[in-house]
């Protein structure tokens, strides 16, 4: 046997021992979709070791949760196994930080539409995921609102045939709100006002 002697002893001491049986161990680090771990996949480590890990989000993503051994250690960037004396896992999660980028089309300033006919309402929506649904809603009373909602949660179809309300007013503006799965979203308001004629 090996002895590693504590002469004259003054003050507490810790002392570990690692066993050739005992190792080498594995970590295993996964990602989920939208970011990164590194170093990644089966990483090996002797008994003692000391292993580090780097998490990081892609663009428009955020890092939602790291499990380490499949308890929770928070939304952490980097962690590190100290002293490692067994396997262990590491798994990092991401989230969709980014909400859609939406455009209203027309009208978006200047045009006039007649009560009770109909017109197209157009807006473009994108997003890094995907958009799920559309909100449409118009003001009478200019940029402010209020609004009121002609069309809740509607395909991003880029497209919409509104029944104009029976409300005179030159001071109308249409806002579009765009959503995503992770519950993100964007807004865009027509650019000046457009009328609604009797």
């Amino acid at each position: 046997p090996t002895t590693s002697p504590f002469p004259s002893v003054k003050a507490n001491h810790t002392i570990a021992a690692c066993f050739a049986t005992g190792g080498p161990y594995t970590i295993t680090a996964t990602a989920g979709t939208g970011g990164s771990i590194t170093p990644t996949g089966a990483v090996g480590a002797a008994c003692g070791d000391t292993v580090s890990f780097a998490i990081a989000a892609d663009p428009g993503y955020a890092i939602q949760d790291v499990l380490v051994d499949a308890s929770s250690v928070g939304a952490v960037g980097a962690y590190s196994f100290n002293n490692v004396q067994a396997n262990h896992t590491i798994a990092a999660s991401f989230v969709d930080a980014e909400c859609p980028a939406v455009t209203v089309g027309v009208p978006n300033g200047g045009e006039t539409v007649i009560s009770g006919g109909t017109a197209n309402l157009t807006w473009t929506a994108t997003d890094n995921v995907g958009v799920t649904c559309v909100d449409l809603l118009i003001s009478i009373a200019g940029p402010g609102g209020p609004f009121t909602p002609v069309a809740t949660c509607i395909g991003n179809s880029g497209t919409y045939a509104w029944t104009v309300e029976d409300s005179a007013s030159t001071n109308c503006y249409l806002k579009v709100v765009a959503h995503d799965a992770a519950g993100n979203a964007c807004a865009d308001l027509s650019d000046a006002a457009f009328t609604i004629a009797s």
